[in-house]
């Protein structure tokens, strides 16, 4: 999640500062920003997928089976 935001953070200071900004330099910026905003999002989701627990798969056993194994 660093890369991205850096490259968020990176553009916004841009975008804030520039003295001479082109609707051209402001919409690559813009364009950059929300690419990096997706990508963040895209790692978060695959983060919560994989940390998410599977529901448990119950089934009848028997308990003799189990203790003995």
């Amino acid at each position: 999640l660093r890369n991205p935001l850096n490259v968020i953070k990176t553009s916004v200071y841009f975008l804030l500062n520039a003295r001479t900004l082109t609707p051209e330099k402001r919409a690559e910026h813009l364009q950059r920003i929300e690419r990096h905003v997706l990508l963040a999002d895209g790692v978060i989701t695959a983060l919560s997928d994989f940390a998410r627990m599977p529901a448990p798969d119950l089934k009848p056993v028997v308990v003799r089976r189990v203790v003995e194994d």
